[in-house]
């Protein structure tokens, strides 16, 4: 068992391709770092199958609220796990089983806990590392804390259930990945006897080519994620509640994601920020260039956000809250965490342009969190 695989799996039931989440995005970052290894690995997704030369295969899928609604309803139903009953399925099974069949894939790369139970029978005799993302107990206790639907607040019980019945079942010898080390230290306390690693975010960009002009009187704040995901939504209302009335005068914001939901949308045309949905590689690329700080005004949170390391790899000035950061170990000069608003309004207004010295310390912390080095961080374990 000390030998290097060969051939990793990856599962990712729940991810859609292109890559916009940030689940998605890391999921992909270590496919594309295995590659760089010269390590093969296929991921099977929720509508694609993403191969070691970069060939995507995608394909159709359920969708919409009526499906959501449904998945929820048989959640409620087992009292289970609320992402399991949503992607975990027949359909999905019967399209990764000719991939779990191969026994040329002598690893396993499952994302997310609740992933491992479909593709239980298909690990035995193989390496199987679980990716956890974030810690399941805090992102329920957080969503319940957020939410008043008794449905929502009901089906976050079951599925904080259903994640520690889960860590039960797996198999001694399973290795465990975590974003940070609280996380790490959270699925610890649960099964001490598996081996942890901590794999942080990724960062496959480089600090950018063209700069904003920072001598400007109104700076461009930049908010990116998936804007149908709730915790997005949420940060954006915190944002509008606590730092807008105070910023409004000084910056203009643009909310850049996949899918933005009605309330998104609402939110963004009461305040008269820019929205730009569905954006490609290209044209996020674009956002970046213009922007003069990334914003993270998260007022919960857990595991580590994409969107930080994103933005300092491109020497993009970051102002977050601490929940906006949470699991963060590694903060450069040009991260401002602060819940003050006056806070971010004095870095906005200090600030005109970026130095050599950030410029530098930016190149070395995309360098050091290249997907390929997050990669190597499993790759060189003698165990895996």
């Amino acid at each position: 068992m000390n030998e290097t695989p060969t051939q990793f799996l990856q599962l990712a039931p729940s991810t859609l391709y292109p890559a916009r989440s940030g689940d998605a995005r890391r999921i992909i970052g270590i496919a594309n770092g295995f590659l760089e290894s010269n390590v093969e690995c296929v991921t099977v997704g929720k509508n694609f199958v993403h191969f070691s030369d970069e060939h995507v295969i995608q394909f159709a899928y359920p969708k919409g609220p009526l499906q959501r609604n449904l998945r929820a309803i048989i959640a409620c139903l087992r009292r289970g796990h609320y992402n399991e009953a949503m992607h975990c399925t027949a359909g999905w099974k019967k399209r990764v089983e000719p991939y779990l069949l191969d026994r040329r894939f002598n690893a396993i790369f499952c994302n997310f806990i609740w992933t491992y139970p479909l593709i239980a029978e298909f690990a035995v005799g193989r390496r199987l590392i679980v990716d956890t993302h974030n810690s399941e107990w805090d992102w329920y206790k957080s969503l319940k804390d957020s939410s008043n639907n008794p449905i929502i607040r009901q089906l976050c019980d079951f599925s904080f259930r259903r994640s520690t019945q889960i860590m039960a079942m797996l198999p001694v010898g399973t290795v465990m990945t975590h974003v940070s080390t609280s996380d790490m230290e959270a699925y610890k306390n649960v099964r001490q006897d598996l081996d942890h690693v901590v794999l942080p975010n990724g960062a496959g960009v480089r600090s950018r080519k063209v700069l904003p002009d920072y001598q400007s009187t109104r700076k461009t704040l930049l908010f990116v994620g998936s804007l149908g995901v709730k915790m997005n939504l949420d940060a954006l209302k915190h944002f509008e509640q606590k730092f807008w009335p105070i910023l409004k005068d000084h910056v203009k914001v643009i909310v850049a994601g996949s899918n933005p939901s009605g309330a998104v949308q609402r939110l963004v045309t009461t305040n008269g920020w820019e929205i730009r949905p569905n954006l490609s590689d290209e044209q996020l690329d674009t956002c970046f260039e213009e922007a003069h700080f990334a914003i993270l005004p998260f007022e919960y949170g857990n595991g580590s956000k994409l969107k930080f390391f994103d933005a300092c790899s491109r020497g993009i000035p970051i102002l977050s809250t601490e929940s906006g950061a949470c699991g963060q170990e590694f903060f450069p000069s040009i991260a401002t965490l602060s819940n003050d608003p006056k806070i971010w309004l004095e870095r906005i207004l200090q600030r005109q342009g970026i130095s050599e010295i950030e410029l530098a310390e930016t190149e070395k912390f995309a360098a050091e969190f290249s997907w390929k080095s997050v990669v190597g961080k499993i790759l060189h374990k003698p165990s895996v």
